[in-house]
């Protein structure tokens, strides 16, 4: 029953709609994935003690968490990477084309929680 209900939500006409207009556009999934330097370990990062700092002023910081766009699901940073500016700049773009910003704690999208 949870499943059904999980694969009608994922079929919902908006989600359908972003995932053509991707598509549709050319626009290849590997985008969404930049280089990131990686200074600990994902284990490292998500022992270590976190504070959470404004995600849109995160330049710099090493996330200590997960974050990634739905659809598709594919991580953009992940514990242990340096957030950079143009990292930032494609998850402004990202959410101003519709896609939801997932993993992190907040729910709302505007901290990350980053090593100390």
């Amino acid at each position: 029953e949870l499943d059904q209900e999980l694969s009608e939500a994922d079929d919902c006409p908006a989600r359908r709609s972003i995932r053509e207009e991707q598509f549709s556009s050319g626009q290849q999934l590997s985008q969404l994935c930049i280089p990131l330097e990686q200074p600990l370990l994902i284990s490292e990062a998500m022992d270590r003690n976190t504070v959470a700092c404004p995600l849109m002023e995160s330049k710099g910081q090493v996330s200590a968490e997960f974050a990634y766009f739905y659809p598709p699901g594919i991580p953009v940073v992940v514990p242990g990477e340096r957030i950079t500016e143009e990292l930032l700049l494609r998850i402004t773009e990202y959410l101003n084309r519709g896609f939801a910003l997932q993993g992190l704690a907040d729910y709302s999208g505007h901290t990350i929680r980053v090593v100390k």
